[in-house]
């Protein structure tokens, strides 16, 4: 029937990366790549990855109008969940997932102040939130620590206030790391990407071995 893929919107730009020394901003969407038309975030990953260092042709759509950025990805070094490192190219942007509530788990301290799903979160304390991760920045950062949420709910606002529960992860290189966490999801940014029937199958088949190959 298809699968769930995100939009190629531009989320979160991090600071002093390739993508901040340019005119590209949050909200953009990616229209063509070198040329290429892009469909989805994994296609904007996939030239980005494959880049080699190469300058890299943007389109994008802004307001309606079509502005050409270029950028230059860098090599970066990331660490995966069995604390490998790996150097990846990179520009320094995330997908765009709107900070809007899209599961609240239940007891959660989201769910005992009256956060629902479709909420989105405008700004927590006096911080404007434009993204999910910038909204996560700030939960995370915040463990045990009382916050005022901004909400907009069917075009009005409220406030509620939320304390963020003291959870102690695994960061892969680092040891472990004391967090808040207020027990929401996002709504994604997706839409549904429709194959036929014989990219169906075997991308039916890479996904069980893909999943059954995780399990330990």
């Amino acid at each position: 029937t298809g699968v769930p893929v995100l939009y190629p919107d531009v989320g979160k730009i991090s600071e002093k990366s390739p993508a901040a020394e340019t005119s590209l901003m949050t909200g953009d969407r990616i229209m063509k790549i070198n040329g290429h038309e892009i469909g989805s975030w994994d296609e904007v990953e996939t030239y980005i990855s494959e880049s080699g260092g190469n300058p890299l042709s943007l389109q994008v759509k802004r307001d309606g109008e079509i502005i050409a950025i270029k950028v230059k990805p860098e090599k970066e070094t990331v660490t995966n969940l069995f604390g490998e490192e790996k150097k990846n190219w990179d520009i320094g942007v995330s997908p765009l997932i709107y900070p809007v509530v899209g599961t609240v788990v239940a007891g959660s301290p989201a769910d005992k102040a009256g956060l629902k799903k479709g909420d989105r979160i405008t700004e927590v304390g006096d911080v404007p939130v434009k993204t999910w991760q910038d909204m996560t920045e700030l939960i995370h950062g915040s463990p045990g620590r009382q916050l005022r949420f901004t909400v907009e709910r069917d075009g009005s606002l409220s406030e509620k206030t939320i304390t963020p529960e003291k959870k102690v992860i695994a960061v892969p290189g680092q040891g472990e790391k004391e967090i808040g966490l207020i027990g929401i999801r996002p709504m994604e940014n997706t839409f549904i990407r429709r194959f036929g029937p014989v990219s169906a199958i075997s991308l039916g088949l890479q996904s069980a071995s893909a999943s059954l190959g995780g399990h330990a």
